[in-house]
């Protein structure tokens, strides 16, 4: 039988040929509520909710979230909504920068972390977190002492730098395996198998970067 995991958007039209065929799907990573598909995803909205709280712990003003775009991406969504959740009833200042959408977004980041604002960098996944670091240290910009810095994907590298960085690290070798499972028993009992979204925990590790 023929099957499909899905890793994409959450954008509806996208699945149309994928829904009408009735083929066995699984959700990886990310999800399409609106659809009658299990998925397997990190806890994206609680673990960016600690990450509110931590941020106000170290009484920041100023947040800084660099993403790509987020509007059709769940995990995205999820990491921005727990923040702004958490942060609701304080002074906090959240700015969103879109580096899709802001092609010299690198000196735009390097003006806001200059504000007289204590300020902290979010970056919403691991490749934005790494070129946020080589744009703060050209620009002479050091964590924590004039900007903090924290952001997704630990990759077994943030603890290798000084300071080390504060990160959250997912677990998506356990994050296949439950998927996989569920594909094969869907494959074998399409009719019995329950719906439901399985969130898998992950790891804020804290470190000297805020």
């Amino acid at each position: 039988m023929d099957y499909y995991c899905n890793r994409s958007t959450i954008k509806q039209k996208n699945y149309e040929q994928l829904i009408a065929s009735g083929l066995p799907t699984i959700q990886v990573d990310r999800y399409l509520e609106t659809s009658n598909w299990s998925a397997v995803v990190s806890d994206n909205f609680k673990k960016a909710a600690e990450v509110g709280a931590l941020i106000q712990a170290h009484h920041y003003q100023h947040v800084i979230v660099l993403t790509n775009s987020i509007q059709y991406i769940s995990s995205r969504k999820n990491r921005l909504s727990g923040l702004k959740a958490a942060l609701q009833t304080s002074n906090i200042n959240i700015q969103v920068l879109n580096v899709d959408q802001e092609q010299d977004w690198q000196t735009i980041l390097v003006t806001a972390a200059q504000q007289d604002q204590k300020t902290v960098i979010y970056a919403l996944n691991g490749s934005l977190l790494w070129e946020t670091i080589r744009t703060l240290r050209s620009a002479e910009i050091d964590f924590p002492t004039d900007v903090g810095l924290l952001g997704y994907d630990d990759s077994g590298l943030a603890d290798l730098i000084t300071p080390g960085i504060t990160s959250i690290m997912q677990n998506p070798h356990q994050i296949g395996k439950l998927a996989a499972c569920k594909l094969v028993k869907l494959i074998d009992n399409p009719k019995k198998t329950k719906t439901e979204k399985t969130e898998i925990p992950t790891s804020l590790i804290k470190r000297a970067s805020l």
